[in-house]
């Protein structure tokens, strides 16, 4: 059994829910050798929450790649879309 520290009870909820895969690209995690992020989908920044429901899990490339980025316009006046969609 892993150690007791603070957000390993949210790390094993999100990585149970993903099934150990990164949200964004599916990659599984036992083949990263290290346990993948918990992280933010809509960013504290810019107003989300620490909500289950506003958490992936993340592979590193996928969580560096994101950085605060959410949305992205597709052309002027469009609706903004998801760029990532865990």
């Amino acid at each position: 059994m892993p150690p007791a520290r603070p957000g390993h009870r949210l790390y094993s909820q999100v990585a149970a829910r993903a099934n150990h895969r990164c949200e964004y690209c599916l990659a599984p995690e036992e083949l990263s050798g290290k346990e993948f992020h918990v992280e933010h989908i809509v960013p504290l920044a810019t107003g989300g929450t620490d909500d289950l429901n506003n958490l992936a899990l993340a592979c590193f490339r996928c969580n560096l790649s994101k950085g605060t980025a959410q949305t992205v316009q597709l052309h002027p006046g469009g609706q903004p879309v998801r760029l990532f969609n865990p």
